[in-house]
């Protein structure tokens, strides 16, 4: 009852520690898509939406039909990234409704920033992610640090240490174990040579024993028969 009580217990832990690391991947891979605009929320970056927008403010998106857009409205959009690479513009963009066209691929839009000019393209109905909803102040820097390289290095080193942290005991148990794996062999191998070399010593020894024994019984019937000459 109580081994099978610790097998439990032992198994709650290891899954704690795997949910744990979960989650901090999860919040990680939340924080880097935020910007990709696959989330219904967003860090604002650069200041062409100043002053209704500010660079470090997180913004909710909220759905809307594109039909239902309307000139004033700002707007969240994805861009294309041959717009990207021609424009050097981000892949989402939250950028002020100028006008509204219909054209024959549907409805479509020019934007422009509040503190910047004209988009130099039109926004398509599909790339539509919604409009802007709400803005919390300062909440937006976080997300904005991990898309940084020095914030993808804080979170890669970050997670690493805390990986090693949690498995740090198994890592340990594993390396003890690959350890006598490996030179288990060679420890029972000298184990086996030395007890060999004891025992040849401890024969050798038992010759010399009787070798001594023998050279004293010489030596003593030499100095008898000596003895019994000089008589």
């Amino acid at each position: 009852m109580g081994q099978a009580l610790i097998f439990i217990l032992n198994k709650l832990y290891r899954f704690k520690r795997a949910l744990t690391l979960l989650v901090i991947v999860a919040i990680c891979v939340v924080g880097f898509m935020t910007v990709r605009g696959t989330m219904p929320f967003m860090p604002v970056f650069g200041t062409s939406m100043e002053p209704v927008l500010h660079t470090g403010n997180l913004i909710t998106i909220k759905e809307k039909a594109p039909d239902e857009v309307e000139v004033g409205d700002i707007i969240v959009f994805n861009v294309p990234s041959a717009i990207q690479d021609y424009y050097n513009y981000p892949p989402v963009v939250a950028h002020r409704v100028k006008e509204v066209r219909d054209t024959e691929f549907g409805i479509a839009w020019r934007t422009k920033g509040d503190n910047t000019g004209e988009d130099p393209f039109t926004v398509r109905a599909n790339d539509l992610r919604g409009v802007v909803n709400h803005q919390i102040p300062f909440l937006g820097f976080p997300f904005l640090f991990l898309q940084s390289q020095q914030g993808l290095m804080f979170v890669i080193v970050s997670l690493a240490l805390f990986a090693l942290y949690l498995y740090a005991n198994d890592l340990s148990r594993g390396g003890q174990k690959v350890h006598r794996g490996i030179f288990a062999p060679v420890i029972e191998e000298s184990q086996r040579s030395s007890e060999t070399l004891a025992q040849r010593i401890e024969s050798q020894e038992k010759g010399m024993e009787v070798t001594q024994q023998a050279l004293t019984s010489f030596a003593a019937a030499i100095a008898e028969y000596a003895e019994h000459l000089k008589s």
